[in-house]
């Protein structure tokens, strides 16, 4: 395993954060739990979506991403 290697996951594992982030403040919004809070905690992670940093830590197409997201919100809402 090289140096690299290490880097790479690393940044996997900052996009997969954000996004197990987003659904599960999606869920909490979707049950009427803390509202405000999963209201913050969704933007923060479509804004670190669209921002230099995560271009930088991935590949995926950020526009994707998001419009995934925001169907997992839309979903039995």
């Amino acid at each position: 395993m090289s140096d690299n290697d290490g880097y790479k996951d690393l940044a996997v594992a900052i996009v997969v954060q954000a996004i197990y982030d987003f659904k599960k403040a999606a869920a909490c919004y979707k049950m009427g739990k803390n509202k405000e809070l999963a209201t913050k905690t969704m933007t923060e992670v479509i804004n670190f979506i669209k921002s230099d940093w995560y271009l930088q830590l991935s590949n995926l197409n950020p526009d994707i991403i998001i419009e995934k997201l925001k169907e997992e919100l839309e979903d039995d809402s």
